[in-house]
């Protein structure tokens, strides 16, 4: 396991966001977000409780956090849409977004990628091919851009893996790099190459600079007023340290360094200045200029 992100994923337990389904998968209760609606299956909390219990299972050989990452890992696998035009396995949501303002169904390019990371352990752990063959289909939905059911955009000819597949165009840093992550963990062990793998890191490279803001990062490209917190500030460090590691790029490599330094540098009153992004931000919103915070220029 990459010494970078040994660790990530454990804050997903014990489950806080919902309650558990019968058969033990965790739901999502958006009351616990201050949200509205009611409980429903969250294809990221699912997946995100499965790589935790794999990675307590592995350090502490707990046979319980094994059985809850294979269950999640297989109730992945039997519950997802298929759209056989473009030979898509998809995990939809069935909630409405609030911002940005987008209806149900919609999908995720990080989902996607996660569910590849949980289905590469759980095909090392069992042989299972059921992984390997459902995993394919999930590759494919990277192979085609929004306007064709999938989850990549373009923007100034760089590739880049959305993280809400849909319009607005979010251009959100993590949710990126976790499909990146779950790409690359997937074509070790299943030797699928088929998605223009190359493609997302150059469409990577050019575009990390701009998340760069010499002092901190911006947790997205397309919204105004979206500066990263220190959670997400590390995160970006973490992930482009482990993909530096794992590609031999020495480029994400110096990236994942810069941030992780000025995470340390600047964490004590960087937090002010986000407080000052999120109350901007809400102030658009509550004025009815929602239109204002999306770069729509950016969008191609």
């Amino acid at each position: 396991m990459n010494k970078y992100f040994k660790n990530y994923q454990h804050h997903k337990t014990p489950h806080t966001l919902g309650s558990f389904d019968e058969n033990g998968i965790p739901l999502f209760n958006p009351v616990s977000l201050k949200l509205k609606g009611n409980q429903s299956y969250h294809p990221i909390v699912i997946v995100q409780y499965g790589l935790a219990n794999y990675n307590l299972w592995v350090e502490n050989n707990k046979d319980e956090c094994r059985e809850d990452f294979l269950n999640c890992a297989r109730w992945l696998c039997e519950n997802y849409t298929y759209n056989k035009e473009f030979d898509l396995a998809i995990y939809y949501y069935d909630f409405d977004l609030k911002n940005p303002a987008i209806k149900a169904p919609w999908y995720s390019g990080m989902a996607q990628g996660q569910v590849l990371s949980l289905f590469s352990r759980a095909y090392t752990e069992t042989k299972d091919e059921k992984y390997i063959n459902i995993g394919k289909k999930i590759v494919n939905s990277f192979n085609t851009t929004i306007e064709r059911n999938g989850c990549a955009s373009y923007l100034d000819n760089y590739l880049f893996i959305q993280e809400i597949a849909s319009n607005p165009k979010l251009y959100i840093l993590n949710g990126a790099l976790y499909a990146i992550i779950g790409l690359v963990e997937f074509r070790d062990v299943s030797s699928f190459n088929t998605v223009k793998f190359d493609d997302f890191i150059r469409g990577l490279e050019g575009l990390l600079p701009r998340f760069d803001l010499g002092f901190w990062t911006k947790y997205s490209l397309g919204m105004r007023f979206n500066l990263s917190d220190a959670y997400y500030q590390k995160v970006h460090s973490q992930q482009l340290l482990f993909l530096g590691e794992k590609l031999d790029n020495l480029y994400l490599l110096e990236y994942g360094i810069r941030f992780k330094k000025q995470l340390e540098n600047n964490s004590k009153w960087i937090k002010h200045i986000h407080f000052l992004s999120v109350n901007i931000n809400r102030m658009f919103r509550l004025l009815g200029l929602k239109y204002f915070l999306y770069k729509q220029r950016l969008v191609k």
